[in-house]
């Protein structure tokens, strides 16, 4: 199960990524729970808006103390497996 305690991060990337002049992005719905059986894909979304065209970049960590940037996820839409 990924929870909200694991996509914290997901969040934090968007804003530090998202800032137009000086200004945070609106988040709009952010990352659901979600539970999916092994070997299947989970998929995570964020709906932000903002001043001027917001990039993402979603992370992780497995102590909640430091994140990682996750390689190539850049979108509003994060898939697993």
């Amino acid at each position: 199960m990924f929870n909200r305690n694991t996509l914290h991060s997901l969040i934090i990337g968007l804003f530090l990524f998202g800032l137009v002049k000086g200004q945070a992005p609106n988040i709009n719905m952010h990352p659901s729970d979600t539970v999916v059986t092994k070997g299947d894909t989970a998929f995570f979304l964020v709906n932000a808006s903002g001043l001027d065209t917001l990039t993402y970049q979603w992370e992780y960590s497995t102590t909640s103390a430091s994140w990682q940037s996750i390689v190539n996820a850049t979108d509003s839409v994060y898939k697993f497996k």
